[in-house]
C-alpha cells in the first residue's frame, strides 16, 4: 500500500525537507507525539530535542494559525549548536530542513 509522505512523517519515516502544508502539519503531528512520548521519560536528558520540537511547532502555528497582523518579528534564537542560530518566526521551511536529523534520530 502506498501512502503520501504526510503518512511517513505522521509515522516517524525521516524526511529531509517538507515540501508543502500538509506535510508541516504531519511534521507537527508528529512533534506533539513526540513532546509527550519524551516527557515520560527523563527530560533533562531531552532538552535539545524537546526545544526543537517545540520551536518547531511555534514556527508552524505562527505561520498557518495566526492572522498575518498578529504574527511575531521577533527572530528565534535556537540553540541546539547545529544551526545557523537565528530564524524568523514564520521560516517553517528552513527550520524543518535545518534540524531534519533531530527529529528522526
Amino acid at each position: 500500500m502506498r501512502h503520501s509522505q504526510a503518512y511517513y512523517i505522521r509515522h516517524g519515516y525521516g524526511v529531509f525537507a517538507i515540501r508543502n502544508k500538509r506535510e508541516a502539519k504531519a511534521l507537527y503531528d508528529f512533534c506533539a507525539e513526540q513532546m509527550v512520548e519524551l516527557f515520560g521519560r527523563q527530560p533533562e536528558c531531552q532538552q535539545p530535542r524537546l526545544e526543537i520540537f517545540k520551536w518547531t511547532m511555534d514556527i508552524y502555528a505562527n505561520n498557518f494559525m495566526l492572522e498575518p497582523d498578529k504574527m511575531p518579528t521577533e527572530p528565534i534564537k535556537c540553540h541546539c549548536g547545529h544551526c545557523s542560530g537565528m530564524y524568523m518566526p514564520y521560516d517553517i521551511w528552513s527550520y524543518a530542513t535545518d534540524h531534519a536529523q533531530f527529529y528522526w534520530s
